[in-house]
């Protein structure tokens, strides 16, 4: 027989894979086609319970899908008010100190679809414009 010791036996912890935490495919799907035409509150608010959920879970796709949403909404004046409106924004923006390596590369990507968002629009604004003074103040206030 040789005299060693027999091959010891793999526990079902040593053996089990890595589980990847993955969205619902039809929460994945409904970011996928999300973009700014028809979109309502509840849309967003629904698109940011994604967000919350999937950060808590580290749900890298989800948060993924969710960045890329908010960059098509945000993309355009109408999806940005929209995002306003719905009254979003401070939850968006206070994720921007998540730490990095903790997960914050993936959740930074919906704040940086906002931050392009606004960069666009007051680019776009007319200066003259008083009508678009409280929404200047208002993401001046909430991302600065």
């Amino acid at each position: 027989w040789g005299g060693g010791m027999p091959p010891k036996k793999l526990t079902k912890h040593a053996t089990a894979k890595k589980k990847v935490k993955s969205g619902d495919l039809g929460d994945l799907e409904f970011l996928s086609s999300f973009s700014s035409e028809g979109t309502t509150d509840k849309d967003v608010h629904r698109v940011v319970k994604l967000f919350m959920e999937a950060r808590e879970k580290k749900q890298k796709d989800v948060l993924i899908s969710v960045g890329e949403a908010l960059d098509r909404l945000c993309a355009d004046t109408t999806g940005l008010m929209v995002v306003m409106e719905a009254g979003v924004v401070p939850v968006l923006a206070g994720v921007a100190a998540d730490a990095y390596e903790a997960g914050g590369k993936h959740t930074r990507k919906a704040v940086d679809a906002l931050c392009r968002g606004t960069i666009a629009w007051l680019d776009e604004v007319d200066p003259i414009d008083f009508m678009e003074l409280s929404n200047l103040m208002y993401f001046a206030h909430e991302l600065g």
